[in-house]
């Protein structure tokens, strides 16, 4: 039986080093920044793309109501609880991707307050 040589374990390479995601802080913004992002957000609303999403998101909603109420899929199965659940989730996820532009609006122009989002994270 011929003898196999371990070949020296790799070096480790670090190709490249990301920064941590950090919350988006209207705080942190300018005047003039927090002008240009309600324009940009006021004119996406009617932009001819974002329209088209929102009546795909719409439609999709409908789908996903209908089945949650129905408890069967598209192939016209019975779903189970946990799969229920998950559509529930993309219906609410939907919804609220949907609303993103007017309460964006809404904190840009100081009708509501920025909140510090909830941390549950019991090692932080």
């Amino acid at each position: 039986m011929k003898k196999k040589t371990l070949a020296k374990p790799n070096k480790k390479v670090i190709i490249a080093e990301m920064e941590k995601a950090r919350p988006f802080k209207l705080k942190d913004q300018s005047p003039e920044e927090k002008s240009r992002i309600l324009l940009s957000l006021q004119s996406l609303k009617m932009n001819a793309g974002w329209l088209f999403l929102t009546q795909v998101f719409q439609e999709n909603i409908k789908i996903l109501e209908n089945q949650i109420l129905d408890k069967r899929g598209e192939d016209n199965k019975v779903l189970t609880e946990d799969i229920v659940d998950e559509l529930r989730f993309k219906r609410m996820y939907l919804k609220e991707l949907l609303g993103k532009p007017d309460s964006w609006i809404k904190l840009m122009s100081g009708e509501v307050e920025e909140q510090e989002p909830e941390n549950n994270d019991p090692y932080h």
